[in-house]
């Protein structure tokens, strides 16, 4: 199992894993998650991922089969006057294939992300994830992974 940068040729192996994610969080909130599947990954966005020096994009590799992926971006500070800057890498996605969840994949993602970031100067890693995605809460605090702020919803 080794960890390397995304290419274009990822296409369709990363698009499955995108939609594995997205049946997950359309299943759970239907009202936020369209049920098309078209949008999950368009092809344009993918390029303009890989292309753009602030994202950073890492597939897991097993027997020449991508079996996770991890996209991220360099967060600009924030803009409030009373906030301190900082340099911050924010995960826009991880994921794992279904069938090969729970064997150090998503470890070996955030771990490999973590020496990344550290080494490209970053104080600190963010993401967001759904209450409803108790696995997936419970897999970010084993990392070491702290609560920084919640949002909450009221249905109109």
């Amino acid at each position: 199992m080794s960890i390397r940068k995304i290419k274009k040729e990822d296409y369709e192996q990363i698009k499955a894993l995108e939609l594995q994610v997205h049946q997950l969080h359309q299943k759970a909130r239907p009202d936020v998650f369209k049920k098309e599947e078209s949008g999950v990954l368009n092809y344009d966005y993918f390029l303009q991922l890989l292309n753009n020096p602030k994202h950073h994009c890492f597939a897991c590799v097993l027997d020449g089969e991508i079996v996770g992926e991890l996209l991220s971006f360099e967060k600009a500070g924030s803009p409030a006057p009373f906030m301190k800057k900082r340099k911050v890498l924010y995960i826009e996605s991880i994921a794992v294939d279904e069938q090969m969840q729970h064997k150090g994949i998503g470890c070996k993602l955030i771990n490999h992300i973590k020496k990344f970031a550290k080494k490209q100067g970053f104080e600190s890693i963010e993401l967001n994830v759904w209450a409803f995605n108790n696995n997936a809460i419970e897999f970010y605090k084993a990392m070491g992974m702290n609560l920084k702020t919640m949002v909450y919803e009221a249905k109109l």
